[in-house]
């Protein structure tokens, strides 16, 4: 829950540093992981879905589309 609780800090940061964007796939995640343990799969798959497109490992990139799919079975 306190990570949730920082959601709107962190969206203006996110946003406003473009160039970190790689560097904060793995925040994203977790942001998205925190969501979904709560039962927000919207917004779990919308972090979740952020931290994929910046990630610059296949390996990486491969985890986060399989947790996508299986929030979206939830949908």
């Amino acid at each position: 829950q306190e990570v949730i609780n920082l959601e709107q800090s962190y969206k203006g940061y996110l946003f406003e540093r473009k160039k970190y964007r790689e560097l904060l796939s793995i925040t994203n995640f977790y942001i998205g992981a925190s969501f979904a343990n709560v039962g927000n799969f919207h917004k779990a798959a919308y972090y979740i879905a952020l931290a994929d497109s910046a990630s610059s490992s296949k390996t990486q990139s491969d985890y986060f589309k399989t947790v996508v799919s299986q929030i979206s079975s939830y949908l």
